[in-house]
C-alpha cells in the first residue's frame, strides 16, 4: 500500500470514521524498512519512505542506483552515516555524506552526530556541518540533539530551531533511554509542551517495537527506521502487534543476507502487516 505524499512532506493523512460516522484525517507515521541490499526492488517496490546509509552507497553502486531511481519516482529518501560512524573523525562522516548524497539527490540528509555528545559540542557540529556540505536549497535537513542531562537535552533541541531554521526535523535517537533513563516518548512530550514546531523521526526501533505499537506516537511522529521487521524473517518469524518473537539480534551481513522464497513471503507479510498497522493508527 503506497501513502501519497502531502506538499512534499511525508505525514500523511488517511480516512478514517469517528463515532459519529463522519469521516475524518488521521496522521499516518511512516516506516523505512531497511531491508538487504538483494531484496530491495522484492521487499520496497511499494513503498516511499526510506532510511538510507551512506556506507551502503559508497560501497554499493546497484544500492545507490535504487535509492537514485526510487527519488527520481518521487519517493522520500533520508541519507544518514551509519552507526559505526560514531568512531570516525567528524570532518571524514561529512565528507562520506557528502559524496553519498552527490550520487543520490536525497530528499532529506541526517546531519552527523556523536552520540554522548554534549549540547555545544552538537550545536558546534550542525554549525560546521552546514558551512561544509553546502547542499542543493530543496534539500531537507535533519538534525539529531544531545546532551549531558535532560535538561540541557531540550535546551539544545530549542537552540537548533532558533539558531538553525533551515533544519527541519529532529532524530530521537534509539539510545535515548539508556543515556538519559527516560523514554523517547518522554523526550517527545517535552518537545511537544514547549510548542517548538518542528517534524520528528525516530531513529530507529526497540525489540518490543514499543513506538511502533504507541498510539501516542502516532501522528506526533513523521517517521521511524528500523531493519528489526525484515530482521525476524530471516529467521522465519513472522512478527504482529500481538506475537513479537525474541529478538536475536541483526544478522551478520544482514546488508548481504539472501532470503530464502518462504523467508521472502514473510518479509514481505511482515512489512505489509506494519504499514497498514500504522496507517490505521
Amino acid at each position: 500500500m503506497v501513502l501519497a505524499n502531502v506538499n512534499g512532506i511525508v505525514n500523511v493523512a488517511s480516512v478514517g470514521v469517528d463515532l459519529s460516522g463522519k469521516r475524518k484525517a488521521v496522521i499516518v507515521v511512516k516506516i523505512s524498512f531497511t531491508t538487504p541490499n538483494h531484496h530491495l526492488q522484492d521487499l520496497l517496490f511499494d513503498q516511499d519512505y526510506h532510511y538510507v546509509s551512506v556506507d551502503q552507497c559508497l560501497r554499493d553502486a546497484n544500492y545507490r542506483k535504487w535509492f537514485k531511481r526510487a527519488r527520481q519516482q518521487g519517493d522520500y529518501v533520508i541519507l544518514a552515516n551509519d552507526i559505526k560512524a560514531n568512531f570516525e573523525r567528524y570532518d571524514i562522516k561529512l565528507e562520506k555524506l557528502k559524496k553519498a548524497a552527490d550520487f543520490i539527490f536525497p530528499s532529506e540528509v541526517v546531519i552527523p552526530d556523536n552520540f554522548g555528545d554534549n549540547g555545544l559540542d552538537t550545536i558546534e557540529n550542525i554549525g560546521d556541518a552546514l558551512k561544509y556540505l553546502k547542499l542543493p536549497f530543496e534539500t531537507r535537513l535533519m538534525a539529531i540533539p544531545h546532551g549531558d542531562s535532560v535538561q540541557e537535552y531540550i535546551e539544545v533541541c530549542e537552540r537548533i530551531i532558533e539558531d538553525f531554521p533551515q533544519i527541519g526535523c529532529l532524530g530521537l535517537h534509539k539510545g535515548f533511554p539508556s543515556k538519559h533513563r527516560e523514554t523517547r516518548n518522554w523526550a517527545l512530550c517535552m518537545i511537544r509542551n514547549t510548542d517548538l514546531d518542528i517534524e520528528i523521526h525516530l531513529l530507529g526501533e526497540h525489540a518490543d517495537l514499543r513506538a511502533l505499537k504507541d498510539a501516542y506516537f502516532h501522528g506526533q511522529v513523521r517517521g521511524i527506521n528500523t531493519s528489526k521487521i525484515v530482521n525476524w524473517a530471516t529467521y522465519d518469524e513472522s512478527v504482529y502487534s500481538t506475537n513479537i518473537p525474541s529478538h536475536r539480534g541483526r544478522r551478520e551481513l544482514f546488508t548481504r543476507w539472501r532470503l530464502a522464497p518462504h523467508q521472502m513471503k514473510i518479509a514481505r507479510q511482515n512489512i505489509e502487516y506494519w504499514s497498514d498497522y500504522c496507517a490505521l493508527g
